[in-house]
């Protein structure tokens, strides 16, 4: 099997509007699709998908963990979110990069990752 791409992440709410605010403000998506009480939401020059939904059968709100998204500039991005009154931890260097975590306001847990080399980028 040959998998090229990841096309949409499911992200379960307790609140559509609050959310929405938060991806839409806070992380700069815009939404792309929204029908039965789910929105898609994507950011310019970024392929996947992130689905918002209050009811996403088999996900609670808030155990979503670890998704990982790439940014060229870490710093720009932590300054961003700590400004907009994010919880954003601390940054920790790795073998090949750096990255800092936050959440949504449901817990649902992000990974902002900046790849200096192709170790992490594999």
């Amino acid at each position: 099997m040959a998998v090229s791409t990841i096309e949409l992440i499911q992200i379960p709410v307790r609140n559509i509007e609050t959310s929405l605010a938060f991806y839409r403000q806070a992380l700069g998506f815009e939404i792309v699709h929204a029908e039965y009480g789910a929105f898609h939401l994507r950011r310019e020059g970024v392929n996947g998908i992130v689905a918002l939904s209050e009811q996403i059968s088999g996900l609670e709100p808030g155990s979503v963990q670890g998704v990982v998204v790439s940014t060229s500039n870490l710093a720009m991005c932590y300054a961003r979110l700590t400004a907009m009154g994010v919880a954003i931890d601390n940054v920790v260097e790795v073998l090949g990069g750096k990255f800092a975590t936050f959440t949504d306001p449901d817990g649902n847990g992000w990974v902002l990752l900046e790849a200096e080399s192709t170790v992490m980028q594999a």
